[in-house]
Order: structure tokens, then sequence, then C-alpha cells
């Protein structure tokens, strides 16, 4: 009867290693998902960003050689701004990452268009900015009469006037956050 006894408890005590063992795995390999999911969401993220900021200067192009006016819906959920600075303005949008990015700018746009994207990490957030240089004889000048920094539906993009300032040829652009 203790040969049964014993047999019966090491049986249990392999069951519980085993049920422990299995455990520890299942929650292992749980964290260890969990870390490369949210960098998956992180890095599409990044991308949705980094797409909808090239639209961005699609539409705004189109709306400096053309007139008129252009609506683009904002489908982020984190605030974008403009810093009205004389002729050297720039539209910034700011989202939490987890992801590895470089700490210092590095552009996202192609070399010669008017439009200049870049991005960065700063604090454990992407930067993404768009800015338009001043160019031989040509400026865009972006304002808004709204508020500076929103988390909006849409950006409504408007040509407000063009006008020659001594040697350059100004296009006033106005952004509205709605």
């Amino acid at each position: 009867m203790e040969k049964s006894a014993l047999r019966g408890q090491a049986q249990i005590i392999v069951f519980v290693l085993l049920l422990l063992i299995s455990l520890i795995l299942v929650f292992t390999a749980v964290s260890w998902g969990g870390g490369i999911s949210q960098q998956n969401i992180d890095v599409s993220r990044v991308i949705a960003a980094e797409n909808w900021m090239k639209e961005l200067d699609r539409s705004i192009q189109s709306v400096v050689k053309s007139g008129g006016s252009a609506r683009l819906n904002y489908p982020f959920n984190t605030p974008i701004g403009l810093a009205d600075v004389d002729i050297n303005d720039y539209i910034e949008m700011s989202m939490p990452v987890s992801i590895d990015l470089p700490d210092y700018w590095i552009n996202i746009s192609i070399s010669g268009e008017p439009g200049l994207i870049r991005e960065r990490k700063d604090a454990g957030e992407l930067k993404l900015r768009l800015s338009y240089p001043l160019r031989p004889g040509f400026a865009i000048d972006l304002f808004t009469d709204g508020p500076q920094i929103a988390t909006p539906k849409a950006v409504l993009i408007e040509h407000n006037s063009t006008f020659q300032n001594s040697t350059i040829t100004i296009v006033k652009i106005k952004l509205s956050f709605i």
C-alpha cells in the first residue's frame, strides 16, 4: 500500500510541475508577443502618419498651383499644429510611439519637391513636420485664423492670395483645423 500511495503522490507532483511549467511558458509567450504586437501597431501608425503628411503636402501644392480649396480628413487622435513664423511656417503632428526611431531630423520627402517632410523621435513621441523652405523667387506662406493646435476631424486648405514682395512671389495658404 505504501508504494501505491507514493506513486499517487509522485503523479500529483509531476502534474503540478508540468502545469507550472506550462503556465510559465504561456505567460512568457504572451508577454513577448504583446511587445511585438505593439511594435507592429506603432510601425503601421508611423507609416499611416507619413502617408497622410505626404497627402497633405500634395493637397497644399495642388491648391498653390490651381487655386481653390481642398479638404483632407484627419484620421488620427493626436494633435496637429501650425507654427506661423513669417514665411518659415511648418505643420507638425506628434504621437506616442514605442519603436526605435532616430532622435535627429530625417527627411522622408522626395528631393527637389517644394515641401520638406521630416521626422524624429523626441521624448517617446514621433514628431512629423511639413515645411516649405524659401525657394529662389517663390514662397508659400501658411496661416490660420483658428486655433494653432488642434485634434481636428479634417484640415481645410484654401488659397488666400498671391502677391509680389520685392523679388519674391508669395502664395498665402489658409489652413483650418475643423
